[in-house]
């Protein structure tokens, strides 16, 4: 039995003797290329009343790095993400304790993470 990952290091090295463009196209068939989590976002602390500023874009990666949108929910009054870049920047206007959820996506339609 294989394990994932040795699953699919034997998939790429047996496929990699095929036709480069074929290739390629079984490639894309078995591994889907969409955007992937690199390292969980820490929590973060902002203050009322002070600039905040974070990149979440390291925290995301794509094969073929064509990451074209960042957005996020529930981030507290004050506190915006840029949609090009991923960076996360404001002055807070309220406490409290919030839930805040990152999505990423690429140029293919229905690769969102």
């Amino acid at each position: 039995m294989f394990s994932m990952l040795n699953a699919a290091d034997y998939a790429v090295k047996t496929l990699y003797s095929l036709p480069r463009r074929l290739y390629n196209n079984l490639l894309s068939a078995l591994f889907p290329n969409r955007p992937y989590v690199v390292t969980e976002i820490s929590d973060k602390e902002a203050v009322v009343g002070l600039g905040f500023n974070f990149d979440v874009s390291n925290n995301f990666g794509d094969l073929d790095n064509n990451i074209n949108r960042y957005n996020a929910s529930g981030l507290p009054e004050g506190l915006t993400i840029n949609s090009s870049s991923g960076a996360i920047s404001g002055t807070p206007t309220i406490d409290g304790s919030f839930d805040v959820t990152v999505t990423v996506s690429d140029k293919t339609p229905d690769h969102i993470i």
